[in-house]
């Protein structure tokens, strides 16, 4: 299986072996040139106002208090109920 050779006899396909000229110190002339570009990448706005909401404290206090006024049903009102509907809307069309 060594010997590889291709369709025609015109152009027959040769081996290249890398590790010989890395020995030798000669670089292979067929090797493709590689040139590096700069990588750029853009956050939104939506992605840069999560990553500084992301790390703000938690009010445990607020929290507590919104838990317990869900719990004794006195947190929910038409009017936050009617806010809530408006602004989902807004947001799925």
């Amino acid at each position: 299986m060594n010997n590889i050779s291709g369709i025609s006899q015109s152009n027959p396909v040769q081996r290249i072996d890398n590790n010989q000229s890395k020995k030798s110190g000669q670089k292979s002339s067929n090797a493709p040139q590689t040139t590096r570009g700069n990588d750029n990448a853009e956050f939104s706005t939506k992605a840069k106002y999560l990553s500084k909401v992301i790390n703000l404290p938690i009010r445990e206090d607020l929290v507590n208090d919104i838990k317990s006024r869900i719990a004794d049903g006195s947190y929910e009102s038409q009017d936050k109920i009617d806010s809530l509907l408006d602004n989902l809307a807004q947001d799925l069309f």
